[in-house]
């Protein structure tokens, strides 16, 4: 729930304040809102690439699934992932 109104401005200018000037001023609250829009859009695009993957991966299993699952990640959100850092085709040890 704190996430939620932690984007109110009331709520942003009480937190920020700690008795002297608050930082929550309109450029702030703008930038904040503008990163908050951001990091939606990306949740949504990775979202949207796990169902393409698993799309793909019903027509066919590749042989190498995680570098299918890099390559729809890439295409979808314009940014290249991480070697490693996601679960996809990864096994256990």
């Amino acid at each position: 729930m704190f996430r939620y109104f932690l984007w109110e401005r009331d709520v942003l200018d009480e937190l920020s304040g700690h008795g002297g000037p608050a930082r929550s001023s309109r450029e702030a609250a703008r930038q904040d809102a503008r990163a908050r829009s951001f990091q939606e859009g990306m949740d949504y695009a990775g979202q949207i690439a796990l169902a393409l993957g698993d799309l793909v991966l019903h027509e066919s299993v590749p042989d190498d699934v995680s570098a299918v699952f890099d390559k729809i990640t890439a295409d979808i959100t314009g940014l290249p992932t991480i070697p490693g850092t996601h679960f996809i085709g990864l096994s256990p040890s």
